[in-house]
């Protein structure tokens, strides 16, 4: 990278694919690095996050990397406070296909129970201060959607600020236990959990949604609730009147 002021952390889980020799090779680099048994991808996480000391933090997985060698400098020129500065991403499939994934949708709850991520954390610049806020780091009870959890908790409990860089941050390889299709029951079931105990006002929206099979988005933009709407902004301007 050509911005310099980073801290390089790596948490291995004892792999046996060569990456322990390619981390010593290059430990005058890296900041901290272990290689050992851990309980699971977000336990590896809470580990690096435990040795971090920087003001913003990212996380990227086996298979990601930083879209050029100019990303970390074009995007800390908007570090200017804001708790949750983030980009658009670059999907890479099997095939050799690539998709650009942009996140410029507005931020709000129904986007996030619409969309099972909405933001990639490999795509994301989180203040030390937000993760704080959000409980700390992730939640090693779920196995698919902590990061999801995450970033629900800073945005809509801690009401931490946000801002959206129309610029690609990253590569995210497409085979991550979140894209395959066998996990869509999973992810849906530790939402249900998540919403329960955290935002159980959301709670009946969400199985509404499910129950029907369509978006938010579709029955927003039916021509039923558009009349609806618009029968019931006549009602508002007469009783007004």
């Amino acid at each position: 990278q050509t911005y310099e002021g980073f801290e390089y952390i790596i948490i291995d889980g004892s792999s046996t694919d060569g990456s322990k020799i390619i981390i010593d090779q290059y430990a005058d680099r890296i900041a901290y690095h272990v290689s050992e048994p851990d309980k699971g991808i977000y336990n590896a996480m809470n580990k690096g996050l435990k040795k971090a000391t920087g003001k913003y933090i990212m996380f990227l997985n086996s298979g990601d990397a930083l879209y050029d060698k100019d990303t970390l400098k074009k995007f800390t020129e908007h570090l200017d406070g804001t708790d949750i500065i983030y980009g658009d991403f670059i999907m890479l499939f099997e095939d050799g296909k690539t998709a650009i994934c942009k996140n410029d949708r507005p931020i709000s709850y129904i986007s996030f129970l619409e969309r099972e991520r909405h933001l990639c954390h490999q795509a994301v610049l989180m203040s030390r201060k937000s993760i704080d806020k959000a409980g700390g780091g992730f939640d090693e009870s779920l196995k698919i959607v902590s990061d999801w959890k995450l970033f629900s908790m800073a945005l809509f409990k801690s009401n931490v600020s946000f801002k959206y860089v129309e610029q690609c941050m990253s590569t995210v390889e497409a085979g991550g236990i979140s894209n395959r299709k066998e996990s869509l029951s999973l992810i849906k079931n530790e939402q249900m959990e998540v919403l329960e105990k955290e935002f159980p006002l959301f709670l009946e929206d969400f199985k509404r949604i499910q129950a029907l099979g369509c978006s938010f988005s579709e029955i927003f933009n039916s021509r039923l609730i558009r009349r609806i709407l618009k029968i019931r902004g006549k009602a508002n301007r007469i009783l007004h009147r």
